[in-house]
């Protein structure tokens, strides 16, 4: 009986070994996907809620990379390094939100925070 289980359960050699495409094979970048997208800024904002910068920085970075013209993952990547105390990070994220998004309603209240951001950089740097 463990002979048969074995045997229905085993992978053929061929099966098991990884397909090498060569030294010069790189990984694929994220596919278009607006859904997907859409699912990373949901579970971003959990994570941000529970206090899990680091998580929700992960997918909201995967929410760019599988939407790169939705600026909405940008504004809450930039809100997730400012809360995790990262402001070089925070500010270029909402550098990159403004510049997809330029005439953001939001626009005037996130370059106020930008000015905020850089004063805290420059203070941390005796300037």
């Amino acid at each position: 009986m463990a002979l048969a289980f074995a045997a229905a359960v085993a992978v053929p050699a061929a099966a098991s070994q990884k397909k090498s495409f060569g030294p010069a094979a790189k990984p694929q970048a994220p596919e278009f996907s607006p859904y997907r997208a859409t699912e990373d800024v949901s579970v971003g904002k959990f994570y941000m809620r529970k206090g899990r910068y680091d998580a929700a920085i992960s997918r909201f970075r995967g929410a760019a990379e599988h939407d790169p013209r939705w600026a909405t993952p940008h504004l809450y990547l930039g809100e997730a390094y400012e809360k995790k105390g990262d402001p070089g990070h925070a500010i270029a994220e909402y550098r990159e939100y403004l510049k997809i998004r330029p005439s953001a309603k939001d626009g005037k209240e996130i370059r106020k925070r930008i000015a905020q951001l850089s004063r805290q950089i420059q203070e941390r740097n005796g300037r």
